[in-house]
């Protein structure tokens, strides 16, 4: 397999992995471009062919974390206690949309959304985020995303728990999707961005909070906005970097690792 076959067919997958993590676009990009780079050095370490994408998951991943641990400037990146996050993944609960559940989204709106969804989810702690992100955005199963953070299935249950808690104390607040009473509405987003002029103006109208913890609202699981909160983050559409990206890539790696003869 050539690098550009190799970028190619799992650029998209690698991409939407590094998004789902890292929450920011260019971020994923970065991600990406260095999971290949280093994929390409690495290949003839690749026993088995048939685990390429866990392979290139665990680069990425690998990155991801050297990054937060750069930016956050400490070595190691703390969970919450291991004990209680164990306790709490009893109280979890695989809730599953039903049809009335279900909130249609109109086509204008759905980029909006999604860079909504992105925000909050990185509001959550770190270990919340790659919980949440792992299994409820990009499909992994508990099992493996327990492997991956080195943590217990129960207290992985855990993380997604408040993960989930987090998110659902948000919204229901928040979004004009779930309710039409709350103030929120991604129309208006819309105009607000239309209208440049107005951002330093309307900005403390619209700033989002800092960070998310339910059990300073007092929240409690609600099926409703769990159901409808499910449909929305399941039915995000992957993304996929530009054609120039793609070719960017395959031309570092090209002009560092293949050779010229």
């Amino acid at each position: 397999m050539d690098i550009e076959t190799l970028i190619n067919t799992y650029g998209t997958y690698v991409y939407n992995y590094a998004l789902k993590l890292s929450c920011h676009p260019s971020v994923a990009e970065d991600l990406t471009q260095e999971t290949f780079i280093i994929a390409w050095q690495k290949i003839s370490t690749l026993e088995d062919s048939n685990a390429i994408k866990a392979w290139l998951r665990k680069i990425c991943f690998n990155n991801f974390l050297i990054r937060e641990r750069k930016n956050k400037n400490h070595n190691e990146l703390l969970y919450d206690d291991i004990q209680l996050l164990e306790k709490e993944g009893l109280l979890f609960r695989d809730t599953y949309p039903k049809p009335e559940d279900e909130v249609i989204v109109e086509e204008a709106i759905r980029e909006l959304q999604n860079g909504c969804f992105l925000a909050m989810v990185r509001r959550l702690t770190l270990h919340q985020r790659i919980a949440f992100s792992l299994i409820d955005m990009f499909g992994l199963s508990l099992d493996e995303v327990s492997k991956i953070i080195d943590i217990s299935k129960s207290a992985t249950k855990g993380l997604l728990y408040r993960a989930h808690m987090n998110l659902d104390s948000f919204f229901h607040k928040h979004c004009n999707l779930l309710d039409v009473n709350n103030s929120c509405s991604c129309k208006a987003w819309i105009e607000f961005s239309k209208t440049r002029a107005d951002l330093q103006k309307n900005s403390n109208k619209h700033k989002l909070i800092s960070k998310l913890d339910y059990t300073e609202s007092n929240y409690t699981f609600n099926n409703e906005i769990r159901g409808k909160i499910n449909f929305l983050y399941k039915n995000m559409p992957d993304r996929k970097p530009s054609k120039e990206w793609y070719q960017e890539v395959i031309n570092i790696v090209n002009e560092r690792y293949v050779d010229k003869d």
